[in-house]
């Protein structure tokens, strides 16, 4: 039996919404390790953004923000059990973080251990996420449940969901990094306010 293939992904490259969030981080003043680690993430260079994450938690080992987004480069570099052991940690913090949930997963997913994946992604979908979202995960598992699945098939529904969980998060995680380069830059004691004479006619 010849078998089908996959069809292929498209490269993951910024979109405009994810260029205009790292321009707004940027416009804020990133200077932290941590804040670099999250503009590395999103523009995709997880390499750097484990060094960044790991140097922001050589000076604060229970900062959240580092742990999940060091757990969120791990396993985008295949590394999942360090992935696991930075988010268990952050949870250790914070309980009820949707997103170490969402990667606990996902992690899961690819490894083979639907059972493990069911659970946490049943937590995520438990803190009030959205319900197409949610709904997408569920049929994703349930296909996993019902057919035997490759490595390769296990990456493209693991990455079909960090896709539709990506879209779900763009419009409100823009949002809030406009909201803070906002308070930013009215706080930023470096800022200087010329008033410029009218010129209107």
């Amino acid at each position: 039996m010849t078998q089908m293939p996959l069809p292929t992904r498209r490269s993951r490259h910024p979109g405009p919404i994810v260029t205009i969030l790292v321009a707004l981080l940027v416009l804020a003043g990133c200077a932290s390790a941590t804040r670099d680690g999250q503009v590395a993430l999103l523009t995709g260079d997880n390499t750097d953004a484990v060094t960044y994450f790991e140097a922001a938690l050589a000076k604060n080992p229970t900062n959240v923000t580092a742990l999940v987004g060091l757990g969120i480069a791990r396993y985008r570099l295949g590394s999942f059990a360090e992935a696991d052991r930075a988010l268990d940690d952050a949870l250790a913090q914070a309980p009820d973080l949707p997103v170490a949930y969402l990667y606990l997963g996902l992690s899961a997913l690819r490894r083979g251990q639907d059972d493990v994946a069911d659970a946490a992604f049943a937590r995520f979908a438990g803190l009030g996420v959205a319900p197409r979202l949610a709904a997408y995960i569920d049929r994703s598992m349930r296909l996993l449940h019902t057919v035997p699945a490759s490595d390769e098939l296990r990456a493209y529904v693991a990455d079909g969901i960090a896709d539709q969980a990506a879209w779900a998060g763009e419009v409100t995680d823009a949002w809030n990094a406009a909201n803070y380069a906002r308070a930013s830059w009215y706080n930023d004691t470096r800022v200087y306010y010329v008033v410029r004479g009218c010129r209107c006619r």
